[in-house]
């Protein structure tokens, strides 16, 4: 027989300790991630209605724009004799333009 000295008896951790741990590592990592995106939609918001303080009244207004130019004659670029046309009237000349060579330039009426 031989003499060893006598080994520490090691005792594992709890299971239910280590458990109760693990699931309150999850509880507040979940915590963490529902205040981070709490705080970017609070902080995006900041920003959205600092930039643009009235957006129903911006649409309206972009609207306006919109209609002005495509309703009426202007300038793109008067230095360079750039000018836009009426959405009608440019409806208009294209559907008098020929597509193939072989075409009438004007529509018959039969």
């Amino acid at each position: 027989m031989t003499d060893s000295a006598p080994q520490p008896a090691s005792t594992p951790p709890p299971s239910r300790a280590v458990g109760v741990m693990i699931v309150g590592l999850f509880i507040l990592l979940f915590l963490m991630v529902l205040a981070l995106a709490y705080l970017y939609e609070r902080a995006a918001r900041r920003r959205f209605a600092a930039a643009q303080p009235n957006p129903a009244a911006a649409l309206q207004n972009l609207r306006a724009r919109e209609a002005q130019m495509l309703d009426h004659y202007g300038y793109v670029e008067r230095d360079k004799g750039i000018a836009r046309i009426p959405i009608e009237r440019a409806m208009e000349l294209e559907a008098r333009r020929p597509w193939h060579k072989d075409f009438p330039t004007t529509a018959s009426s039969p």
